[in-house]
């Protein structure tokens, strides 16, 4: 991810130059955001959770990419609260996936019961990425209004879509 510094240096600001700190990194959160719902993916590493009622046949994780299932909690039949591992995690494709080694437990059937953590973006951001949120941040810091009389503005760079565009994923 993107430091503060790097963006500076990208925005020619002097490093020592702090009072525009808050809004810049604001704007390195929006370039990500903005990444994240363009590719369809999870950038910047982050921990999530899923809750579940029952143990369905296949657990089908909603974000990609999938680095690692951290922990899958859940109560037993008898109210008793456990932790299953005897699981394979299928992250190879775009939808990941975790399939019990030989079946899931019984629960006790109450409601988020059962509740999978698990680790999701990229081990490494590629470069293009982050080129593509340089563009952003830039963008957004030269034309901090949407409108400026005569002149047109993208709301996102449109060179940015294109370093984008090789990691996006459509509806799977």
């Amino acid at each position: 991810m993107l430091t503060l510094c790097e963006v500076k240096q990208h925005l020619r600001i002097e490093s020592d130059a702090y009072d525009e700190d808050d809004l810049i990194q604001n704007l390195i959160d929006a370039g990500y955001n903005f990444a994240e719902n363009y590719t369809n993916q999870v950038v910047a590493q982050s921990v999530k959770t899923l809750s579940l009622d029952t143990f369905p046949e296949i657990i089908v994780l909603p974000e990609f990419p999938v680095i690692s299932v951290d922990s899958i909690a859940y109560k037993d039949a008898g109210g008793v609260d456990q932790t299953f591992s005897d699981y394979y995690l299928n992250n190879k494709t775009l939808v990941a996936t975790i399939e019990p080694i030989d079946v899931f437990p019984e629960t006790d059937g109450t409601r988020d019961n059962i509740l999978i953590t698990y680790t999701c973006g990229f081990s490494e951001i590629p470069k293009t990425i982050d080129q593509a949120v340089l563009l952003i941040v830039g963008s957004l810091y030269e034309q901090r209004e949407n409108h400026v009389l005569g002149v047109q503005i993208n709301a996102v760079p449109v060179s940015a879509e294109y370093l984008l565009t090789p990691y996006r994923v459509y509806a799977t």
